[in-house]
């Protein structure tokens, strides 16, 4: 069964389109700050704790974009069916298998950034 994104609606002004500002992961948890095409208003979205996160180039991920359903304009996606999510328990001899863990994907124009978490993110506009 392929991977297949969920568009999150996160009751948040979210536009179809922005981009990677920035991404700090440090001691308060993991940080990433988007920009409206415009640059005119920035949106944060922050995971005081997570499991594991990977951004790449949406050019490097060809194959995921080529053969992931319901892929359409807009950057919130939670992954069902994920295949990270399943390197991710093979990686740790499945210790996290009975907790609810998530696969948020933000998809822009130029990044692909993926977390795994147990609890949803804060987001700021």
């Amino acid at each position: 069964m392929a991977e297949k994104l969920k568009r999150w609606a996160t009751g948040t002004d979210i536009p179809d389109s922005m981009f990677l500002h920035s991404l700090l992961d440090d001691t308060d948890g993991l940080h990433l700050v988007f920009v409206r095409s415009d640059e005119q208003k920035t949106i944060k979205i922050s995971f005081d704790t997570y499991l594991s996160f990977r951004n790449a180039d949406e050019g490097d991920r060809l194959k995921f974009l080529n053969e992931v359903e319901g892929l359409e304009k807009w950057p919130l996606y939670i992954v069902e069916n994920s295949e990270f999510l399943k390197w991710f328990h093979e990686q740790t001899y499945n210790i996290h298998q009975a907790v609810d863990i998530k696969h948020y994907a933000f998809i822009t124009p130029d990044d692909i950034v993926e977390i795994l978490a147990r609890d949803a993110p804060v987001i700021e506009s």
